[in-house]
């Protein structure tokens, strides 16, 4: 309702009642609202609102993703929200979870967008057990054979360190009790 009044101020000329709108806007963003707020304040030009609806979106990535606006967004958008620069993030592996849980909210439409998607996560920037998740809990929606193809080659070589650093952890652990 609010968004048919802020349009109702742009073609009324009313640039008052608009800003005063948006102020009680940025009151109201929160995980659950604000890619909604986020495109209406760029589709109306509200500035703060939007700064404030896209710091939200980039600092709590993992609250936005489970909110409905997050798994209703478009292929376009969720690319370009998470291949954001401005994405407050310790590793990928919240990027990597969103993902996949969106393209499993409509796997029938999205599972052939689900290479596309993968491209923009990083996966060398994903932790293994994040990897090692995805691979378990979603195999259905990695069935085609780019997708995993581009996962199993970023996770099998970190298995194959993994195992080499505990060959060369139980030499030295044999070598010490020699």
């Amino acid at each position: 309702r609010v968004q048919h009044f802020i349009e109702s101020c742009e073609l009324l000329q009313l640039p008052h009642l608009k800003d005063q709108l948006a102020k009680y806007l940025m009151e109201q963003v929160s995980d659950d609202n604000c890619i909604g707020w986020w495109k209406v304040a760029e589709k109306f030009n509200l500035v703060d609102l939007g700064k404030k609806a896209r710091e939200m979106m980039c600092t709590q990535l993992e609250l936005v993703a489970a909110s409905d606006e997050f798994k209703n967004l478009t292929l376009a958008e969720l690319i370009d929200y998470v291949k954001s620069e401005d994405l407050v993030l310790n590793n990928r592996d919240p990027v990597l979870i969103a993902c996949i849980e969106w393209v499993d909210y409509e796997a029938v439409k999205r599972k052939e967008d689900m290479l596309n998607v993968l491209k923009h996560v990083q996966l060398e920037q994903c932790s293994s057990s994040a990897l090692d998740t995805v691979c378990k809990k979603y195999k259905d929606l990695l069935t085609e054979p780019n997708v995993k193809s581009l996962i199993y080659d970023m996770f099998l070589p970190r298995l194959a360190n993994a195992e080499k650093e505990g060959v060369a952890q139980d030499s030295k652990v044999q070598t010490n009790q020699l």
